[in-house]
């Protein structure tokens, strides 16, 4: 983890995010996301692989290796609630919306989550400061 990561984890007010840290942030954010009372086991690792690799075109090696770098980078960010405040604030939405959907897509193809009916648009929609309808029309066209 960069410095300026470390120190934007610890103090956003003190430092800007640097656009080539978002990859790792939003990682970060699935990462805590998993561990979160409202989702927690809703997504698992291989799970969170494929979301990064469909959302930032890498293959399943390199999503994984994101994932890694990104659990490392949860030790050190504040709880899931306060993350996903300042990624609202620093990351653009459209990087959240991609996100999601790209969160969505991946739950809607898999047994976990989706199809037994605990999945949450409003949830994830809540997290990433996106409209949860936004979620919901992308997942069923």
């Amino acid at each position: 983890m960069s410095t300026r990561l470390n120190l934007w984890l610890s103090a956003p007010h003190a430092a800007w995010l640097d656009p080539a840290d978002t990859p790792l942030v939003l990682a970060t954010l699935l990462v805590c996301m998993n561990r979160h009372d409202a989702l927690a086991g809703q997504l698992c690792t291989g799970q969170i692989d494929a979301i990064l690799a469909l959302r930032y075109d890498l293959t399943l090696a390199e999503a994984a290796d994101l994932r890694l770098a990104s659990e490392t980078c949860a030790k050190a960010a504040p709880q899931m609630e306060t993350l996903a405040g300042m990624i609202r604030v620093h990351v653009p939405r459209s990087e959240l919306i991609a996100l999601g959907l790209c969160l969505c897509t991946v739950l809607r193809g898999c047994e976990t989550g989706h199809r037994d009916g605990k999945f949450s648009h409003g949830v994830v929609g809540h997290i990433l400061g996106i409209d949860a309808l936004t979620l919901v029309q992308a997942d069923f066209s």
